[in-house]
Protein backbone atom coordinates (compact mmCIF):
# COMPACT_ATOMS: atom_id res chain seq x y z
CA UNK A 1 0.00 0.00 0.00
CA UNK A 2 3.11 2.44 1.18
CA UNK A 3 4.68 1.82 -1.92
CA UNK A 4 1.76 2.11 -4.20
CA UNK A 5 1.34 5.72 -2.89
CA UNK A 6 4.56 6.54 -3.30
CA UNK A 7 4.18 6.32 -6.47
CA UNK A 8 1.70 8.36 -7.57
CA UNK A 9 3.75 11.16 -6.21
CA UNK A 10 4.00 14.08 -8.42
CA UNK A 11 7.63 13.96 -10.47
CA UNK A 12 8.34 17.02 -9.17
CA UNK A 13 8.16 16.51 -5.19
CA UNK A 14 10.69 16.67 -2.46
CA UNK A 15 10.59 12.40 -2.59
CA UNK A 16 11.75 12.29 -6.16
CA UNK A 17 13.72 15.06 -6.01
CA UNK A 18 15.72 13.26 -2.89
CA UNK A 19 15.56 9.94 -4.60
CA UNK A 20 17.45 11.68 -7.40
CA UNK A 21 19.84 14.14 -6.30
CA UNK A 22 20.68 12.36 -2.90
CA UNK A 23 22.14 14.88 -0.68
CA UNK A 24 22.05 17.88 -3.52
CA UNK A 25 17.87 17.20 -3.50
CA UNK A 26 17.52 20.83 -3.55
CA UNK A 27 18.88 21.08 -6.86
CA UNK A 28 15.91 18.57 -8.25
CA UNK A 29 13.14 19.39 -6.20
CA UNK A 30 10.48 20.83 -8.83
CA UNK A 31 12.47 19.78 -11.39
CA UNK A 32 9.23 17.64 -13.19
CA UNK A 33 8.88 16.24 -16.74
CA UNK A 34 7.26 19.54 -17.99
CA UNK A 35 9.78 21.88 -16.58
CA UNK A 36 12.69 19.55 -18.21
CA UNK A 37 10.74 20.07 -21.88
CA UNK A 38 10.34 23.33 -21.07
CA UNK A 39 14.14 23.76 -20.91
CA UNK A 40 14.79 21.47 -24.10
CA UNK A 41 12.20 23.66 -26.38
CA UNK A 42 14.58 26.90 -24.87
CA UNK A 43 17.24 25.05 -26.22
CA UNK A 44 16.04 24.35 -29.35
CA UNK A 45 15.29 27.71 -29.74
CA UNK A 46 19.00 28.96 -29.70
CA UNK A 47 20.70 26.60 -31.73
CA UNK A 48 17.75 27.28 -34.08
CA UNK A 49 18.43 31.12 -33.82
CA UNK A 50 21.94 30.43 -34.16
CA UNK A 51 22.38 28.23 -36.82
CA UNK A 52 19.14 29.88 -39.12
CA UNK A 53 20.79 33.97 -38.85
CA UNK A 54 22.87 35.52 -41.01
CA UNK A 55 25.70 36.11 -38.67
CA UNK A 56 29.89 37.71 -39.25
CA UNK A 57 30.29 35.67 -35.98
CA UNK A 58 27.69 33.63 -34.34
CA UNK A 59 26.52 34.62 -30.92
CA UNK A 60 27.63 32.75 -28.02
CA UNK A 61 23.90 30.92 -26.60
CA UNK A 62 23.76 29.62 -23.42
CA UNK A 63 22.06 26.46 -22.83
CA UNK A 64 19.23 25.83 -20.42
CA UNK A 65 21.21 25.27 -16.71
CA UNK A 66 20.35 21.55 -15.78
CA UNK A 67 20.61 19.85 -12.41
CA UNK A 68 22.71 16.73 -13.36
CA UNK A 69 24.55 19.16 -15.73
CA UNK A 70 26.11 20.65 -12.67
CA UNK A 71 26.99 17.78 -10.49
CA UNK A 72 29.34 14.93 -12.03
CA UNK A 73 29.05 12.46 -9.49
CA UNK A 74 25.12 12.05 -8.96
CA UNK A 75 25.21 10.29 -5.16
CA UNK A 76 23.14 6.93 -4.79
CA UNK A 77 19.99 7.20 -3.15
CA UNK A 78 19.53 5.04 -0.02
CA UNK A 79 17.03 5.08 2.89
CA UNK A 80 19.85 6.61 4.84
CA UNK A 81 19.92 9.49 2.44
CA UNK A 82 15.89 9.40 2.54
CA UNK A 83 16.29 9.03 6.06
CA UNK A 84 18.47 11.94 6.81
CA UNK A 85 17.12 14.30 4.43
CA UNK A 86 13.76 14.27 6.26
CA UNK A 87 15.01 13.95 9.55
CA UNK A 88 17.16 17.00 9.24
CA UNK A 89 13.90 18.79 9.33
CA UNK A 90 13.98 21.31 6.48
CA UNK A 91 11.07 20.32 4.94
CA UNK A 92 11.16 22.22 1.45
CA UNK A 93 13.37 25.09 2.31
CA UNK A 94 16.82 25.02 0.22
CA UNK A 95 20.10 24.86 1.56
Amino acid sequence: MILALVERLPDDCMTAAVAQGGDNWHDYFGWGVDRSITASIFDINTVTARAAGNWRTPPKFELWPRPWAIKKDKPKATFDNLFAAFASGQGGKKG
